[in-house]
């Protein structure tokens, strides 16, 4: 029982940190440049490109934090930057 416990936490705060993801990076959406700044202060790019990248973690699961990279990250980089990361992601995000 104590073990079934534990994963129902684990589970919930799972979806917690992906529902405040997702809300984050919807926030960050369009030209508003002071939400992306907070969003790249929330998560760094390096934490977001290792959890898209861990094959362990299904695509459902990696959709809030492609989003995030994309509306808090990609937004402000220079066109060839942006293209190389969304590749990157658009690779990841095949997986699993």
């Amino acid at each position: 029982l104590v073990e079934s416990t534990n994963r129902a936490d684990k589970c919930a705060v799972r979806d917690r940190v992906c529902a405040l993801t997702n809300l984050f990076a919807l926030c960050a959406s369009g030209e508003n440049k002071s939400n992306e700044s907070i969003c790249q202060c929330l998560i760094g790019l390096d934490e977001l490109m290792t959890i898209v990248s861990n094959a362990g973690i299904c695509a459902g699961l990696r959709q809030p934090f492609v989003l995030f990279i994309i509306n808090g990250y990609l937004n402000n980089l220079t066109k060839e930057a942006a293209t190389e990361i969304e590749k990157f992601v658009s690779t990841m995000m095949s997986i699993g």
